[in-house]
Parts: structure tokens; sequence; C-alpha cells
């Protein structure tokens, strides 16, 4: 009974852990691409805000927003909102003004909603 208990467990971490692993997720081949120069950087999320990167595009020269709303609402962000969160803010932190990098996500009014962020 134990060793049939001990192998379900086993066997749930598993595949948990396997579908849990957001560092090796490839970027969305449906997401817009945005490539450039840092010029501005910006985290509120310690005060319940949100971040936002400005990156000079490597493609027209123009200075483009992209962006994470706050996680602080109600209700809660869902998991892969909060995944996403710490996947783009540990580059997030990273980066520095004149660094290079290619954030990727869908664009709104408000610029381009990051799913995911690349140093380079």
């Amino acid at each position: 009974m134990y060793k049939l208990l001990a192998l379900m467990i086993g066997a749930v971490m598993s595949i948990s852990v396997a579908g849990c692993d957001d560092e090796a997720a490839a970027p969305d081949d449906n997401l817009t691409a945005l490539s450039g120069t840092v010029v501005s950087m910006r985290d509120d999320f310690p005060v319940d805000g949100g971040a936002e990167i400005q990156l000079r595009d490597d493609v027209d020269g123009q200075v483009k927003r992209a962006y994470l709303s706050s996680i602080f609402t109600s209700p809660p962000p869902d998991e892969e909102t909060q995944a996403t969160v710490a996947r783009v803010m540990r580059v997030f932190h990273e980066l520095d003004i004149g660094d290079h990098a290619v954030a990727r996500g869908v664009p709104d009014e408000g610029g381009l909603r990051m799913k995911y962020l690349e140093a380079e």
C-alpha cells in the first residue's frame, strides 16, 4: 500500500515539475517582437505598480514602450500571469541603460504587453 502511494506521489511530482519549467518555454511565434537599445526602465512593483522598459527600436529608431501591468489586482492574477512576471523581471533586473534587449508580447494601446524579455 505504502509503495503504491509513494509511486503515485513520485509520478505526480515529476509531472508537476516537468510542466512548470517556464525557463525552457520558447516564446510563442504569434507574439510581436520589439528589439532595441534600452533607453529607460521603471520598476514600480514594490509600490503596487507595474514595470516598463523603453527601447529604441532597431528598425525605425523610435522609442517604444514594453510593459507589465501591476499584479496587485482583485481578483489576484492567475498562475500564468505570475509566471510571466517572474520570468520577465529576472531579465529586467539584469539590464542597464544602453543594453540591447528583445521584448516579445502583445501590442495594445499602452505599448507592448510583455510575455518574454531577453537580454542580448
